[in-house]
């Protein structure tokens, strides 16, 4: 496959705020750190997509014997990604697309792949075969018994391999004032470059209070979205959720992986500073009405597998 959606500058969108992108990335870089380190298998260590460095120059410090590399699409943050300090200088950087091999056969330890299979589906026409394209081609890089590690948003539904639409298991979702116009917004916005734009739902007031109807599945892209306001019109044409839990079993199963750990949770500083007084979801009651309240939807997914 030979598609990316590229600016002329290499970038992977225009008019990216990147301080502000940048700012939020490095914001959850101790859960990241903590969800990652515990499973790399020393040697040369590659983080995919690796942005401005700050996973690296903590992975440096860490693993000093090991030979570090940062593989990022983006001019500028591989920039500023050269521009850092690592303690053993030991880190290089390579400019190309994770999709596509960038190393030889048989030479990676172990591949990181942080908050990216996301846009690798985005940036390429939501087509799930470029997620599998890519985990192909890391098996293909991995030495013996290499490992991957994969952190990443999570679909609440568990949407088929091959599936193009998504489960529409429904939800009332009720918010507060300001939560609702984001949502309004959100409603018209995602995947706006997309062939089938905006969100779906239904608008119902019960005992006064204002609830839509929308897919969980949506529902969860709104809550992981509405706080992205800097960079709005590039967020909301990305889909954080590309598969639900077991269908990632399987794709990494079927790209020749098997997983070692997986967990799914909801990111406690997103719940406590985001989700909670702002949003709630409710099962839909046999009468229609909203039922009992549901946890919120987890917010990411870390898997780490090894070669076979």
């Amino acid at each position: 496959m030979e598609k990316a959606l590229l600016t002329h500058e290499g970038e992977l969108s225009c008019g990216r705020d990147f301080p502000v992108y940048v700012k939020g990335m490095d914001a959850g870089l101790a859960l990241k750190i903590n969800d990652i380190v515990p499973h790399i298998r020393p040697g040369r260590i590659v983080d995919k997509g690796c942005a401005n460095g700050s996973l690296l120059v903590h992975l440096s410090a860490l693993f000093p014997t090991s030979s570090l590399v940062g593989i990022d699409l983006s001019p500028t943050l591989l920039s500023q990604a050269r521009k850092r300090r690592y303690v053993n200088n030991n880190v290089t950087f390579v400019r190309g697309n994770m999709i596509k091999r960038s190393f030889d056969k048989g030479t990676i330890d172990t591949a990181i792949f942080a908050s990216n299979f996301h846009e690798v589906y985005s940036y390429n026409d939501y087509d799930r075969a470029f997620v599998r394209e890519t985990l192909e081609t890391a098996r293909e890089e991995a030495v013996d018994r290499g490992r991957l590690i994969m952190r990443d948003g999570v679909s609440p539904i568990n949407n088929g391999t091959d599936e193009n639409t998504m489960n529409h298991r429904h939800t009332w979702l009720r918010c507060d004032q300001e939560t609702e116009r984001l949502f309004r917004r959100f409603a018209v916005d995602f995947k706006g470059k997309s062939k089938n734009p905006g969100v779906p739902f239904t608008e119902r007031r019960f005992d006064g209070v204002t609830f839509f109807k929308l897919s969980l599945h949506h529902a969860a892209e709104f809550l992981s979205k509405k706080d992205y306001l800097e960079n709005w019109d590039i967020e909301v044409n990305e889909e954080f959720g590309v598969y639900g839990f077991t269908s990632w079993r399987k794709v990494f199963a079927d790209a020749g992986f098997r997983i070692i750990e997986e967990e799914s949770y909801v990111n406690p500083w997103v719940r406590a500073n985001r989700y909670v007084g702002k949003a709630a979801l409710f099962a839909i009651a046999k009468d229609g009405r909203p039922g009992s309240r549901l946890p919120f939807p987890k917010t990411t997914i870390k898997i780490a597998a090894e070669a076979i």
